[in-house]
């Protein structure tokens, strides 16, 4: 589970933004481990003091679990990064966007 409540402040409670940034993880993540996107999951819960943030629960779609999210934990910023990348689109559209 990632918990977005500390970095995100009053932007945690804000379920697509948590949401945005959890399918970019799942995205991220499959593609730096070379997986097909199914073989991980990805889900928002309340999180946080009092439940009031939301957070990620990413985890393997196998049972008894394949050790992926454990690998995509020790890439550490390498993953942060190219979630990143999944949601920068471009220079125009960051200007442009009314939803960004």
């Amino acid at each position: 589970m990632l918990d977005f409540s500390h970095c995100l402040g009053r932007d945690a409670a804000n379920s697509t933004l948590v949401w945005t940034l959890t399918q970019a993880l799942q995205i991220s993540g499959a593609k730096l481990l070379e997986l097909d996107g199914s073989e991980l999951v990805a889900l928002i819960t309340p999180t946080g003091i009092l439940g009031r943030g939301l957070g990620a629960v990413l985890y393997d779609d196998v049972p008894g679990g394949a050790g992926h999210v454990l690998e995509l934990m020790a890439l550490g910023r390498e993953w942060l990064e190219e979630a990143y990348k999944i949601m920068y689109v471009n220079r125009q559209h960051e200007e442009t966007c009314e939803t960004c």
